[in-house]
This record gives structure tokens, sequence and C-alpha cells, in this order.
């Protein structure tokens, strides 16, 4: 009888330690996951922290860490940055963001509210570090740098 108790106290012990488990490094909340849908990026770095990147609604936002934790989202570029119009005059008509040749890629389109088609702010955007300098083109061909 004795021997059971200590054997089901034992298997308590456990099964509550198990549920304790440390959380994984720069883990991204599922709540993040669900606000990041039109894009997430995770680019693992030597002997750094991972590069992570979110992308919603024309805005790019970077991880902002606390240790190991992610802690935040820092907006790290916006498709009105550069515009000619402000973004509450905008809506959000396409977006991408990818991680290729060692640079964060990033397509913004936002259509002016009223306007007749096309984009009137955003573009084509690169950066090595996912945050400025952002360099800017519309053709992919000739890129300049985003003003600070």
């Amino acid at each position: 009888m004795r021997v059971r108790r200590r054997f089901g106290g034992l298997l308590f012990v456990a099964a509550l330690c198990a549920g304790c488990a440390a959380p994984k490094p720069y883990a991204i909340s599922q709540a993040d996951q669900q606000r990041f849908t039109a894009g997430l990026i995770r680019v693992e770095r030597a002997g750094k922290a991972p590069l992570i990147e979110g992308l919603s609604n024309c805005i790019v936002y970077k991880a902002q860490y606390d240790g190991q934790r992610i802690t935040g989202w820092k907006a790290a570029l916006g498709a009105d940055w550069g515009g000619t119009y402000p973004a509450f005059l905008t809506g959000c008509m396409d977006q991408s963001l990818a991680y290729r040749n060692g640079e964060v890629r990033v397509y913004l389109c936002a259509r002016a509210i009223g306007a007749g088609g096309g984009c009137n702010n955003g573009g084509y955007y690169r950066s090595r570090t996912g945050e400025r300098p952002w360099l800017r083109s519309w053709n992919q061909i000739r890129w300049a740098a985003l003003p600070p």
C-alpha cells in the first residue's frame, strides 16, 4: 500500500513538472500567428537572436525581445513611409513578406480611398536588417534609399 502511494505521488509530481516545461525560446504566440497571417518570417542567425518579422495591413513589424521572449512588436516599415498619402486615407490592397538572398523583401500596395486603381503608396522594399535602411523600387530594377 505504501509503495502504491509513493508511486502515485511520483506520477503526480512528474505530471506537474511536464506542464511546467520551459517555453520555447523566441516562441511566437498563437495570437501573433493569427495577427500576421499575411506574412511571418523567422530567420535563424548564428550567435544572435533570430530575425522575426510579421506583416499586417501594409505594415511590417519587427519582434522585440527581453532575453529569449518576444515582448512586443515595433513598426519597421509602412506603406505610407515616403508615400504621398497618410495611412488613414488609404486601404491596403496587396502585401507580401519574404526572406531571400540575405534580405527581407516586402511588397506593399496601398490605394487612396476613392482612387481609381493602382498603388498610391508602397512598392517593393528590401533590407538586410529588416529595418532601416530600406531600399524602395516600383519596378525592382532601380532602387533608391527610403528617406529617414
